[in-house]
């Protein structure tokens, strides 16, 4: 099983938080960096549609910081 983590470049230090999934390698596309489609593993709308969310909410945090100025450190 691939435990999946979040990670956020492209800050100096990478940053790296454990996300409660887990997946089966070969229903992990390691190119799309998301499940595979497929009916042997049901769950994949689901993960897919939580990681493009998470996706999404990272890239918003990220952009606001930007636009105000604020480093992102590993001390936040």
């Amino acid at each position: 099983m691939l435990s999946l983590h979040l990670s956020i470049p492209p800050t100096v230090h990478r940053l790296s938080f454990p996300l409660r999934w887990k997946i089966k390698p070969k229903f992990w596309n390691d190119d799309a960096q998301r499940a595979r489609e497929t009916r042997q593993f049901e769950k994949h709308g689901e993960l897919n549609t939580f990681l493009k969310n998470l996706s999404n909410e990272v890239a918003d945090v990220h952009r606001k910081l930007i636009n105000d100025k604020i480093p992102v450190t590993h001390d936040d």
